[in-house]
């Protein structure tokens, strides 16, 4: 996931976002949605419960936040000072309770950042302005800290692209005096203004970004691509995937839920076994113009207060940190949209919801290639424990440098993958080669063996592409296929 520091300005906050609060009626249709799916009578405790009509203002709750220096580490909140505040109270509390304090916290916390660029999006100009061409245009939308972890490659990729086929909308969410000029030469770059962000808090960047590339009317692919992402396939062959054979259609990786995927996969889909409409799936999505309309103007509001609604976390559920907002929200937004069509009868069976999305254009499809552990298992992308353990990122997507050239070209010719991450600067190859009758094996840069691969690829083909979709990146249990959907 992209990382960004805090930088939330109080005085910049536009009126109707200092107070922060969900629906009561959001809650409401959750504590349903929960009783039927945990059997709870209407005599239990209720799992989500209805604000006070009295609202928290968002000055005093960020300061109680900032105050404590919440962190989380591996799924636990760590705060001390917290701790001698909640024990000063001389109330007889429990770990948990403390636990669902701190949680409940950082709860309101993201939702005060995400909330914030939202309405920064929502208050610039949605006027059209003039594109450079009349083509139709894939924007690329790069979520940066400053420069790019592989911008060599990057360059190589659009200095052999049609100009006339795309824009370029970068944010840069710490840049500096010394910054680098990443896609700066380019007559399309955008930079889109700082958007505040956090740990788990990015939907405000991204609606940055989607407000953004929305101006341009002939944008119809808007892609979100990662600080450490690499194509894998040449500008041609991504342009004639999304833009000619697929231009109405977004492209979500979900992940199986809890249950379904193997047990020990690091990326699972913990909420849908207690809400079948709210959906995980990995950050790098690629959307349709129409469904970045509906999650930025239609239904952004929405979407966000109903999951801010499932992280309150009361008696320690909907406690996983890993749900974060753009991992969820996305397509929350979009499965409110088929209801309102009709597309989604019964939203408590996540088979429905699935089929709904599909109905209104959403492919279960994997575009982006990130590497969890413990998720490809007996997969022709498994690297396998011993991979696993060297790279010591078992919470987090695996830095992919060091794999072999093998895999690499398989990466480069699978037809659903167009990219990949996490391919940190000085990525390297592991080259085997037979050299004056001995096996040696030895590093090539990432920049100089990539473009050869691409160059050697064939061209799309919607045949190929429909017989490899890959609907998911984890196997679920005794299946090593990914191509199954609806897990």
């Amino acid at each position: 996931m992209y990382h960004s520091s805090l930088s939330i300005d109080m005085a910049d906050t536009p009126p109707g976002i200092r107070e922060i609060h969900s629906s009561p009626d959001l809650s409401k249709e959750l504590d349903r949605r929960l009783q039927h799916k945990n059997g709870f009578g209407a005599d239990k405790k209720l799992l989500i419960r209805a604000p006070n009509k009295h609202m928290i203002p968002l000055s005093i709750l960020c300061f109680v936040v900032i105050g404590i220096l919440t962190l989380y580490k591996g799924g636990n909140i760590v705060d001390n000072a917290s701790s001698d505040a909640l024990n000063n109270r001389g109330q007889n509390i429990n770990e948990e309770e403390i636990y669902v304090d701190r949680a409940q916290q950082y709860r309101k916390y993201i939702h005060a950042i995400d909330t914030h660029g939202l309405q920064s999006s929502l208050s610039r100009s949605t006027r059209s302005i003039q594109s450079h061409s009349e083509e139709p245009k894939i924007a690329f939308m790069f979520l940066e800290s400053d420069g790019h972890a592989q911008d060599e490659i990057w360059d190589s990729f659009f200095d052999q692209a049609d100009s006339s086929k795309y824009n370029l909308y970068v944010h840069r969410n710490n840049p500096t005096p010394n910054s680098g000029d990443f896609l700066q030469q380019y007559p399309s770059y955008h930079e889109v203004s700082i958007t505040s962000s956090a740990w788990c808090a990015l939907m405000g960047v991204q609606y940055s970004l989607v407000q953004a590339a929305l101006r341009d009317p002939t944008n119809q692919q808007f892609v979100f691509v990662s600080h450490n992402a690499i194509p894998l396939k040449s500008f041609d062959y991504i342009y004639n995937d999304l833009v000619v054979d697929s231009p109405n259609t977004s492209k979500f990786c979900f992940t199986s839920m809890v249950g379904q995927a193997n047990s020990d996969c690091r990326f699972q889909d913990s909420s849908r076994a207690e809400s079948s409409d709210t959906l995980k799936h990995h950050q790098w999505v690629i959307l349709s113009r129409d469904h970045a309309k509906i999650i930025l103007y239609e239904n952004g509001r929405s979407s966000l207060d109903y999951y801010d609604a499932l992280r309150d976390v009361v008696d320690g559920r909907y406690n996983d940190p890993k749900m974060c907002s753009d991992e969820t929200v996305p397509a929350i937004a979009l499965i409110q949209r088929a209801k309102v069509e009709g597309k989604i009868l019964d939203d408590l069976n996540s088979e429905d919801v699935f089929t709904g999305l599909e109905q209104i254009g959403v492919e279960q499809r994997c575009t982006t290639f990130a590497y969890w552990a413990r998720c490809l298992q007996k997969t022709p992308f498994d690297l396998e424990v011993g991979f696993e353990k060297s790279q010591g990122e078992l919470v987090h997507p695996l830095s992919m440098s060091g794999v072999e050239d093998t895999y690499l070209k398989n990466l480069v010719t699978h037809p659903s993958l167009l990219f990949a991450r996490k391919f940190n600067q000085n990525a390297v190859v592991k080259m085997r080669r037979d050299l004056e009758g001995e096996k040696r094996v030895y590093d090539a840069r990432l920049e100089d063996i990539l473009p050869l691969y691409i160059h050697n690829m064939t061209e799309f083909d919607h045949g190929a592409l429909e017989e490899n979709k890959l609907a998911r990146l984890n196997t679920i249990k005794a299946n090593s296929s990914l191509l199954i959907r609806n897990t």
